[in-house]
């Protein structure tokens, strides 16, 4: 969703775009594996709290601000 702004004229000469929009789409998804846990000295549990933590970093990137600015000639 989205609000714009473009002034159109009859006239020859510059004109100014405007666009600010807000992209919405479904929240990222993590998943997590280990080839040899044992190795890293790690547990199941280590594994889940790090996916937890890595998913609620990324909770904020389903709604992304978008900007565009532009201009244009008519001869």
């Amino acid at each position: 969703m989205g609000i714009g702004y473009r002034k159109k004229s009859s006239r020859k000469g510059l004109s100014f775009i405007g666009e600010a929009a807000l992209l919405l789409h479904s929240p990222p998804r993590v998943s997590l594996s280990i080839e040899a846990p044992e190795a890293a000295n790690l547990t199941q549990n280590d594994i889940l709290i790090e996916r937890q933590r890595i998913q609620h970093d990324l909770k904020d990137l389903e709604y992304w601000p978008v900007i565009s600015l532009g201009v244009s000639y008519q001869f």
